[in-house]
């Protein structure tokens, strides 16, 4: 998890990414699977060193999820709180 966020916080840092937005939507499709993010990232030190990985919104929203409860999991444990 640690090395997935910090490779796409990279891509936003440069602003390695594409987004597609459909012009439509199936009927029946959800907006946030229609939507998708793809996020870039390589080392320039290293050209084998390369990061890209596609995701709708429905991913990003888990993602992020994931990420909140793994930090807040850690600051709980590391803090008491």
């Amino acid at each position: 998890l640690r090395y997935c966020v910090r490779r796409l916080r990279n891509s936003l840092g440069h602003t390695s990414f594409v987004y597609s937005v459909p012009k439509a939507v199936p009927a029946g499709q959800n907006l946030f699977e229609a939507i998708t993010i793809r996020f870039r990232d390589h080392n320039p030190n290293d050209p084998n060193d390369t990061f890209e990985v596609s995701l709708d919104l429905v991913q990003c929203v888990k993602l992020t999820a994931k990420f909140r409860q793994t930090v807040h999991a850690h600051v709980k444990g590391k803090y008491g709180l």
